[in-house]
């Protein structure tokens, strides 16, 4: 009876040892199919994502480059100015909505000099008295959820230096929404943001 006793309990403690080096390459529990548990092999699954990360990441920039579409400027036309605005969007209480009512912003060049202002419009005058309307053609959203989407702008009117800007993209933007919820009485609120303005035309 000893004799038989210890050959199970080997026998036993072999089939334990089988069933768990059976496991040690399976980390990766699937739902179960036709009851029964799914185990996927840790190299297997390594081997699968090798070669699903590059293709979710050309995914991703497809997507990226479809957003940077939505603001791009007409093939042909050449970067004229480019100038950082900074300063407030204007936003007034409408029927209880937070409606925008003028930017007012100063233009600076590279070294932070201001060269001009931004005000309702939309308009952009730089000092020396030439400026551009515009209208806004399309927008995307901002990368930054808290910031004002981009925008290309199509030039209605211009003046002087400015006269021969077609399109401005504003884009980089930080800051500027309107604030959250209703408003209950007729007031206006300034925003501070920042956001680059890019001035598109066909070159002298």
């Amino acid at each position: 009876m000893f004799f038989i006793s210890t050959r199970k309990l080997r026998y036993s403690s072999y089939l334990t040892r089988r069933r768990l080096s059976g496991q040690l390459g399976y980390r990766f529990r699937l739902g179960a199919t036709n009851g029964h548990s799914q185990f996927v092999p840790q190299k297997m699954l390594g081997f699968h994502l090798l070669f699903l990360l590059p293709a979710l990441l050309f995914i991703a920039n497809v997507s990226a480059q479809g957003n940077q579409n939505a603001i791009k400027v007409p093939v042909g036309l050449s970067l004229l100015l480019k100038a950082k605005g900074e300063g407030v969007q204007v936003y007034g209480c409408v029927n209880g909505s937070w409606i925008l009512q003028a930017p007012a912003a100063d233009l600076l060049d590279e070294q932070r000099r201001v060269i001009g202002r931004h005000y309702g419009g939309p308009t952009w005058q730089l000092n020396d008295g030439s400026l551009v309307e515009g209208a806004v053609v399309s927008k995307q959203v901002s990368p930054e959820p808290t910031s004002i989407p981009w925008l290309l702008i199509k030039s209605v009117r211009g003046t002087g230096e400015l006269e021969a800007v077609q399109f401005i993209q504003r884009s980089e933007t930080h800051g500027g929404i309107a604030p959250s919820g209703n408003c209950s009485q007729a007031t206006t609120v300034q925003v501070p943001y920042t956001a680059m303005y890019s001035f598109y035309g066909r070159a002298r």
